[in-house]
Order: structure tokens, then sequence, then C-alpha cells
């Protein structure tokens, strides 16, 4: 399109063709249960792992998400966290509960001392990359019975983004409303939030306290 013969081009020209293909999504992975989310961070031992599930649990963000967290995110005491690098390139706030807060402080007691800005970091101090946070609860997701070893079908798997489908439908069957959820998953695109629509960080919290449920840590 930076070509001469193509200046005139302005739009995708496909766009009008890709109007009538019907979008196929994903049926939930039969294993995306709340109860299948509580074994696997019961069975993960590692404190830096088990804070990562936990978090990826009980806020529906992205694996991604999760591990861009820095230390000035964490506003533990008032009760949330800054997800800075979310889809669409956007920031949210989100409430978190004490089980989150717990899981955190006490990752942090082990935490590598450097001075990377990064709150979850390798055993070599850098900032951790998602294939071993892809292990991490492979391992604990077999060892739980969750799924079996070299489980590869997706019905049958539990993986990181799984945690995110556990979130969604949780919070969806315990009456929270739309828009809340939207802002909590940081959705790209988020047709119901526009400019007219702000969500309250604190009603938000108090609608993410009244839902959510427990992992019995």
């Amino acid at each position: 399109m930076k070509r001469p013969r193509f200046e005139n081009i302005t739009g995708n020209p496909a766009a009008v063709v890709r109007e009538e293909i019907p979008q196929k999504y994903r049926e939930r992975p039969d294993c995306a249960t709340w109860e299948n989310a509580k074994k696997i961070v019961h069975d993960t031992v590692d404190p830096r792992n088990k804070a990562i599930a936990v978090i990826l649990a009980k806020t529906g963000c992205r694996i991604h998400e999760a591990l861009e967290i820095e230390q000035v995110d964490l506003m533990l005491d008032d009760g949330f966290i800054r997800l800075r690098e979310r889809k669409g390139g956007s920031q949210t706030v989100v409430p978190v509960d004490e089980e989150v807060r717990h899981a955190i402080k006490r990752y942090r007691l082990v935490r590598p001392d450097t001075d990377s800005e990064y709150l979850f970091l390798s055993i070599r101090g850098s900032r951790m990359d998602t294939t071993q946070v892809q292990l991490a609860v492979r391992d604990a997701a077999v060892e739980a019975g969750v799924m079996d070893e070299g489980r590869t079908r997706f019905h049958c798997k539990f993986t990181p983004h799984t945690f995110r489908t556990v979130f969604t439908m949780l919070m969806r069957n315990q009456g929270m409303k739309d828009h809340i959820l939207l802002h909590i998953r940081g959705d790209a695109n988020n047709r119901t939030m526009d400019v007219y629509t702000r969500v309250d960080r604190d009603d938000a919290r108090q609608e993410y306290l009244e839902c959510i449920k427990s992992l019995g840590l």
C-alpha cells in the first residue's frame, strides 16, 4: 500500500469479505471449573508460582499482564493491583482480596533481592517468561489430577489462560455486572464501555468482594 499505484487505497480491501465470514469461538475447556482451579493452586508449591496462579485465578488477567506487574503497581493496603500491559495498550486498576494479598506477601519474603522493577523474577533475577508459568501450571494440573500427562486436546488441557475462563464464568454465575466484569478483564473490544461509562474502583471492589470465591488458602 506504500507503493504509488496503491496510494488511493485507504482501507483493507478484504474488509467487506471478512464481515461475511462468521467468527468461530472455542467452547470452554471441560476442565475449566473453579474447583479445578483451586486444586491447581493448592498443588503449586513454589511461592512465586502460587502467587501468579492466585492472581490469574482471582483477576482473570492474561499471563503476560501478570508477569508485567511491577513493584509500584501493588496497592495491596487499598486492595488493588495495577495491570499496565493490557490488550490494546490500556491500563486497569483491578480489585483483589485478602488471599491475593497474602500470596504476594508470602512470595515477597523469598523474592530475589535485586533492583528489578518487576514483581515476578526468575532464579537469575530477570523477568519471568510465559513458558515458565505454563510449565508450572501444567505440572500442578497433572499433580492435582485435573489433566493427564501429555494431554494436548483443548477440552482436557488446563493452561494459564484457562484461569481467565474460570474467573469469567465464576463472576457471571455470581451475578457481577457486565460493565464491571469487562473492566476487570480488560477487554480491548469492549462495546459496552465507552466514553460515557466509567467504573468507580471502589464500586468495582465492593462488587468484586461480593462475587469472588475463596481458594481455601
